[in-house]
């Protein structure tokens, strides 16, 4: 029996269009195309058919078409994103026979230096089909190219000719006995700085490391260089290049493995503000520090506001502050309740390993960054109601919680973030559009239900002797609001990460400071 793999979370704050190169993927054809197509500026057919299949009852029939004096079928997956593709070596294959030649590849999607999008095509050896089934493979090797985006591709060559494809996959080559990590943690720099080296470490001494510095900003093509791992496996990325306010990632890549560091470059300014609200903060002893949040604090992990606060902390208390970061996208309070206090025997519940040993270290500071998920509504009560939890189940959670997580580490303070305002109109129209295709919809930061949820959270971080710190107000008055939040309206850009990093950090120097 053929399995298709699942690529939905048990629960989803939105419904994405494009999958994660992180994951495998693969493609058995049962019940439609899996959104393999062709565009019509292309030639070519293809189409679900039953029967015709390798395995299982389905597979996709390609046909050929005339485009310009030459016969073709040129399918495409479009799905696929990745923020550094950087360093990766991805295997493109399916199965095919049928008549004609055929052969799979890549579109790559790289960049101008004028903000703009360059195209290349890119392809294995072509096979001549017959009536028997035979593996068609390519891989893509990015190992020395840079590439934002790619599409993995298939061609059928031949006047009249048809093909039938079946399991198909798209996977990493990542080879087991090569591992690369980043020793260097994020940082963050003023405008006309220099890239600090960034040491890396790779399970392969003496040997080659490819680095790539990718700014964020478009208009700057990415910076490919290598380096040397010494006896010990270390390599360092000497960074000589000037980038401008923006993020800038640099992946060390070896083999299909990769690792990589975020630098951030503010405008001076901007710098300065921040930086003086970390010079005030004076710690007298280390800080071990437990994020427990949803999918903000998930994503773009390296880079986000609590490694920005830490970087932060650390800039005038070297060393002095750790962090573990255990977020989960999807996450709201009565879900972060069952993962802490699950015991063995009852049912899985998602990301359970992302909890393992969570308590085997003791705790200074558990930050509780929720409610975004906690307070959306969806379509199915015409967001009348949260679709998660209800208010009181909220507050009862919550509680238990803070109970809990004081009784496995004595002493801790603990601090509840509001959630953000989320950007209600970019989310309704996605939520709008959903309905539309015959889906759920879900509207998150609905005034109804994050103002009772603020209060609430208020009143337990009273009761409880907890710390509270207001979110919600800054991110809804921001002067800059669009810009802090992606095109769903709720998760945050790296302008809204460095925001939220500096309002942590006013908290943090204030007067009514946890830290004091």
């Amino acid at each position: 029996m053929k399995k298709y793999l699942t690529l939905c979370a048990a629960f989803s704050a939105l419904a994405l269009p494009a999958s994660p190169i992180t994951r495998n993927l693969s493609f058995d054809f049962e019940r439609s195309t899996g959104n393999w197509m062709t565009p019509g500026y292309w030639a070519g057919k293809i189409q679900f058919i039953t029967g015709n299949a390798r395995t299982g009852k389905g597979s996709v029939k390609v046909t050929t078409t005339e485009k310009r004096g030459s016969f073709f079928a040129r399918g495409v997956f479009f799905g696929l994103t990745h923020k550094y593709l950087a360093g990766q070596k991805i295997s493109i294959s399916f199965y095919a026979r049928g008549t004609g030649n055929i052969c799979a590849g890549a579109l790559l999607y790289g960049r101008n230096g004028k903000g703009g999008e360059s195209m290349n095509f890119t392809y294995g050896k072509k096979i001549q089909l017959s009536g028997q089934w035979q593996k068609i493979e390519f891989i893509a090797d990015l190992s020395e190219t840079f590439a934002d985006r790619i599409a993995p591709i298939f061609e059928l060559h031949g006047k009249d000719a048809t093909a039938y494809i079946d399991d198909a996959a798209i996977t990493h080559i990542r080879p087991q006995n090569i591992s690369v990590s980043p020793v260097s943690s994020h940082v963050v720099m003023p405008e006309g700085s220099t890239l600090p080296d960034l040491t890396f470490r790779t399970s392969e001494t003496n040997s080659e490391i490819n680095f790539f510095a990718i700014p964020a900003d478009r208009k700057q093509l990415p910076i490919h260089t290598t380096g040397k791992s010494d006896s010990n496996g270390t390599v360092i990325y000497n960074g000589t290049a000037n980038f401008p306010a923006g993020e800038v990632a640099v992946v060390a890549a070896q083999s299909g493995r990769q690792a990589y560091c975020i630098a951030e470059i503010l405008p001076q300014n901007e710098y300065n503000i921040v930086d003086k609200s970390a010079a005030s903060i004076k710690l007298e002893k280390n800080l071990n520090i437990l994020i427990l949040g949803d999918s903000l604090s998930d994503l773009h992990r390296g880079g986000n506001h609590f490694d920005k606060l830490v970087f932060w902390l650390n800039k005038y208390n070297p060393g002095k502050v750790t962090m573990r970061n255990a977020a989960i996208n999807g996450d709201f309070i009565t879900r972060v309740e069952e993962r802490l206090t699950w015991k063995y025997g009852k049912p899985d519940i998602w990301r359970l390993k992302d909890y393992n040993k969570i308590f085997a270290a003791r705790y200074d500071i558990v930050f509780l960054f929720l409610g975004h998920n906690d307070t959306v509504a969806n379509s199915k009560s015409n967001y009348k109601k949260t679709a998660n939890v209800s208010l009181a189940d909220a507050e009862a959670s919550f509680r238990r919680v803070i109970d809990f997580i004081r009784k496995k580490s004595p002493g801790v303070k603990i601090i509840l973030l509001s959630p953000c305002a989320s950007d209600t109109g970019k989310s309704r129209a996605i939520a709008d559009n959903m309905v539309k295709w015959g889906h759920t919809g879900h509207i998150f930061g609905l005034p109804e239900h994050v103002t009772p949820f603020l209060s609430m959270l208020q009143k337990v971080a009273g009761e409880t002797g907890c710390f509270y710190i207001d979110l919600y107000t800054p991110t809804k008055n921001a002067a800059n609001r669009p810009a802090l939040f992606v095109k769903d309206g709720v998760h945050l850009t790296p302008t809204g990460n460095s925001f939220i990093a500096g309002e942590l950090l006013k908290s943090l120097a204030s007067e009514n400071s946890p830290l004091k």
